[in-house]
C-alpha cells in the first residue's frame, strides 16, 4: 500500500499506519546512504574553495544533528503507525462483528422459514422411498406403536408404512424436544434436497439436527444405508453453507428384528463404521432401531441434546 485510502475511516487509518512504517525504515536508510556519499578526506577538503568548504561544514553539522534524532524519529513513526493500525483494525473489527451479527440474524430468519412438504407431497415422497427399498405398500402389518399414557391417539398405527413411521418418529421427537427447538418434517432446501426431519435450534451456538429415516420390512440393505448417509452429509454441507448453522446429522434405520439376526446387525455396524472412517464422515451418526423397541426409545438421548 503506497498511498492513502480514503474509502472509509478504517482503511484510511490502516493505510496511514503502513505509510508511517515505511517512513520509519526509509528515513534511517536515506540518512546513512547520504552520510556515506558526503564523506571526503582531509586532502580533498583542503582543495575545495572556501564556499565549498562552508557548504560541506553545514552539511556535516546537519547530518550530526539528524544522527542524534533519527532513532527517535523512526521510533516515533513506528509507534504512530502502530497506533493508527490498531485503531483502524479495532474499529473495523467491531463494525464487521455487528454486520456479521445482522447477517446471522437474517440467515436465521430465512432458515426458520424454510418450506416443508405438504401431506400429499410427503406421502408421494414416502412411496418413492419405499419403492427404492423394495418395500411393498400393499404389504401391511397389523401392529400398534404405543407409548405411555400421555401418547396421542394418532400415535397408534394399524396399517404400517414408511409414511406412518416418519410421522410417528417426528411427533415423538417434537414431544421430547427441549425448549428452544423447532421440529420440521420433510424440510426442503432451495436446491431441492429434502430431509425427513430437521430439529432447528432457536438458541445461539446450539446445533441443528438433520434426520433421515429408513425402514426395512425385510432384510436390511447396507448399500441403501450408505446412500442415505451420503445424502445426509450432502444436505448438511448445503445447509451449513447457506445458513452458517452448526449442524449434525442422524440416519435412523428401523428394522424388523425377527428378520435380521444379531450377527447381521453387528456386521452391518462394522461395515458402516469402516465406510465412515475411510470417507472421513464425522458429522452423521447411523442408529439402528428395532421396530419393537421404537415406542420406548428416548430421542433426547439419541439426538444428543
Amino acid at each position: 500500500m503506497n498511498r492513502l485510502n480514503f474509502s472509509d475511516i478504517y482503511r484510511f487509518l490502516v493505510s496511514l499506519g503502513i505509510i508511517f512504517y515505511i517512513f520509519c525504515v526509509t528515513i534511517p536508510w536515506l540518512f546513512f546512504k547520504n552520510n556515506l556519499e558526503t564523506k571526503i578526506s582531509t586532502s580533498e577538503y583542503n582543495l575545495l574553495t572556501e564556499s565549498s568548504q562552508t557548504l560541506v561544514d553545514n552539511t556535516q553539522r546537519n547530518l550530526i544533528f539528524i544522527s542524534d534524532h533519527v532513532a527517535k524519529i523512526s521510533i516515533g513513526l513506528f509507534i504512530a503507525g502502530s497506533i493508527c493500525i490498531f485503531i483502524g483494525l479495532r474499529k473495523w473489527y467491531y463494525k464487521q462483528r455487528g454486520l456479521d451479527e445482522i447477517e446471522k440474524i437474517e440467515l436465521d430468519v430465512r432458515r426458520l422459514k424454510l418450506p416443508t412438504l405438504n401431506k400429499e407431497e410427503s406421502l408421494e415422497k414416502s412411496k418413492k422411498e419405499e419403492a427404492s427399498l423394495n418395500v411393498s405398500t400393499n404389504e401391511e402389518k397389523d401392529i400398534t406403536l404405543s407409548e405411555d399414557s400421555n401418547s396421542e391417539q394418532d400415535d397408534k398405527i394399524s396399517k404400517y408404512s414408511l409414511y406412518d413411521l416418519e410421522n410417528f418418529i417426528s411427533k415423538k421427537i417434537r414431544r421430547e424436544a427441549p425448549f428452544g427447538a423447532e421440529v420440521k418434517q420433510n424440510l426442503k432446501l432451495d436446491d431441492g434436497s429434502i430431509a425427513d426431519v430437521v430439529v432447528q435450534s432457536l438458541l445461539k451456538d446450539n446445533f441443528d439436527r438433520v434426520i433421515n429415516i429408513l425402514y426395512f420390512s425385510h432384510i436390511i440393505a447396507s448399500f441403501r444405508i450408505i446412500e442415505t448417509l451420503i445424502e445426509t452429509q450432502r444436505f448438511i454441507n448445503t445447509y451449513k453453507a447457506m445458513y452458517k448453522s452448526r449442524t449434525i446429522g442422524f440416519v435412523f434405520v428401523v428394522y424388523v428384528e425377527d428378520l435380521n439376526s444379531q450377527q447381521d446387525i453387528q456386521e452391518l455396524e462394522t461395515t458402516i463404521t469402516q465406510f465412515k472412517t475411510s470417507n472421513k464422515i464425522t458429522s452423521v451418526s447411523i442408529q439402528l432401531l428395532s421396530l419393537d423397541e421404537l415406542p420406548s426409545i428416548n430421542f433426547n438421548e439419541r439426538l444428543q441434546y
